[in-house]
């Protein structure tokens, strides 16, 4: 009786704030929520942007969505998979969503899903894509379907290293100017696939990335190797047009700092629970500060322990630090 009292007290004041409400966001839900959240849904027609953040709530929300609804935000951390992605496009809402992640199929689905989205979200904005196997096979042209495509992010499990990473890149993403890699392994190869492939790509975001050597793949199996490491970073000195760098859980050495040294249109460097984080780096961005003194460079850093700089750095140099618990 409670529960009735409280949703039909909730019924009226959506009637009443429904018309007004221009942003909702829904996460995972329990059976009264959702209760809740359908009703208000029935009474938001001017909606400006809907965010979801749970496949079955997208599902059994498209029932009730307003068409009125301009933009749809999608960010599912369990995975979006085919029958999300083809009721979305069957319900024509696929062109009002601007961020779709994370899709999460079996890898040979993944060329047809891929084009599913491209011929269907013609104003998507922001795709993430989770690879769960070793062999892709993918042939899409994505500079012909994603003409508004912005930010890519690529998240790879269950052991993937290069090759997946170097045919989903050369499928040709020639609006991207945010890239994220996840849990890759790279060679050279790859790195030059993303200098030719991205060639407006402006912030790069690197989540513990490994480093592999095909000549040690190819006779002792998976073997990292720190001399490839260093080639890598020497041949991401060449995306000159960057200006965000965001690494997480990587080892910062000499290389990074000569490849960072070189970047001269970086604005800003984020390093999250990187190791070896010490006042060489520091002195490499308050270099780069000084090159156009009109502008600020911000180093943002994100450490599990207490860092020590000296303070005489330049004052376009903006340093955020933060210690986590």
């Amino acid at each position: 009786s409670n529960n009735y009292y409280y949703l039909t007290q909730w019924k009226i004041l959506c009637k009443k704030l429904g018309q007004q409400l221009k942003y909702l966001s829904i996460g995972g839900l329990t059976a009264l929520d959702q209760l809740a959240i359908d009703i208000l849904l029935n009474y938001c027609n001017n909606l400006d942007e809907l965010r979801i953040n749970n496949e079955i709530d997208i599902i059994s929300y498209l029932s009730i969505i307003r068409q009125t609804v301009k933009r749809i935000h999608i960010d599912c951390e369990t995975g979006i998979g085919l029958d999300c992605i083809s009721l979305l496009a069957f319900r024509h809402y696929a062109e009002k969503v601007i961020h779709l992640g994370r899709v999460d199929v079996e890898p040979e689905l993944i060329d047809s899903v891929i084009s599913t989205i491209g011929s269907n979200f013609s104003n998507l904005k922001c795709l993430s894509i989770r690879l769960r196997n070793f062999d892709i096979d993918v042939s899409t042209p994505a500079d012909f379907l994603f003409d508004q495509l912005e930010e890519l992010s690529l998240q790879f499990v269950n052991g993937n290293v290069d090759l997946p990473f170097q045919r989903i890149i050369a499928l040709g993403w020639t609006t991207i100017k945010c890239l994220t890699i996840q849990y890759a392994s790279l060679t050279r190869e790859s790195v030059d696939e993303i200098i030719r492939q991205l060639p407006q790509l402006q912030k790069l975001v690197l989540h513990a990335i490994e480093f592999r050597c095909d000549h040690l793949s190819k006779r002792y199996g998976h073997r990292l190797c720190v001399e490839c490491g260093r080639h890598c970073w020497k041949a991401m000195s060449r995306l000159t047009k960057l200006k965000h760098l965001k690494l997480h859980r990587i080892i910062i050495d000499d290389e990074i700092c000569a490849a960072i040294q070189t970047m001269s249109e970086l604005r800003s460097l984020d390093l999250h629970y990187c190791s070896n984080v010490n006042e060489t780096i520091v002195d490499v961005c308050a270099q780069l500060a000084k090159r156009i003194p009109r502008q600020k460079f911000t180093l943002c850093i994100v450490s599990r322990g207490f860092l020590s700089f000296h303070n005489n750095y330049n004052k376009n140099l903006i340093l955020d630090i933060k210690v986590a618990a």
